[in-house]
């Protein structure tokens, strides 16, 4: 039991590393963005047959509300605003989020787990979700419990936009504009 502890710090550690990184190294596109609209980019960061890290980079304009939400009741969710004012060179605001997926197995005992978290950095500051629990026997790989779905592009606010399905639960990004 001890190793399946361990694997589950060293995979949250490892997410808030690649948040604090992502957080200092966040660009804009630089292109205009449409009124009315949110631009997404999707990075990988790390994807292995165990571990799958992403990094989310959501251009909006200032002051709207971002939001990930579950389409199963109290699943979780996470809500962060985008930075008030207009940056200097005029590039949208931008508000990052990182998803984590870790399958944990444990050769030791019967530990076969996932453990999903979803880190988003706004300006009104950091929300973090996770979750850990068992895999289904009859699922042999974290491809099996968990598919990212988002894909880049400008979205149009007030849609939702499916990010990630971990077992039967999908989660959705929302991006409100200024005030909503």
């Amino acid at each position: 039991m001890k190793r399946g502890i361990v694997a589950l710090i060293a995979a949250a550690s490892l997410a808030l590393i690649v948040a604090a990184v992502g957080r200092a190294g966040a660009r804009s596109s630089g292109q205009e963005l449409p009124a009315g609209s949110f631009r997404v980019s999707v990075q990988e960061v790390l994807r292995d047959g165990d571990t799958i890290v992403s990094r989310v980079e959501i251009e909006t304009a200032p002051g709207a509300s971002v939001r990930v939400v579950s389409d199963k009741p109290n699943r979780g969710g996470l809500a962060a605003a985008a930075p008030d004012t207009a940056r200097p060179d005029g590039a949208p605001a931008v508000v990052r989020l990182t998803l984590l997926g870790d399958h944990v197995v444990w050769k030791a005992g019967q530990v076969d787990a996932l453990k999903f978290m979803l880190h988003l950095d706004g300006d009104s500051g950091r929300a973090t979700f996770s979750e850990t629990g068992p895999i289904p026997p009859s699922k042999k790989t974290l491809a099996d419990v968990l598919s990212m779905a988002l894909e880049p592009g400008v979205y149009r606010e007030g849609t939702s936009a499916k990010l990630v399905t971990v077992g039967e639960t999908t989660y959705s990004v929302l991006v409100g504009g200024p005030n909503r």
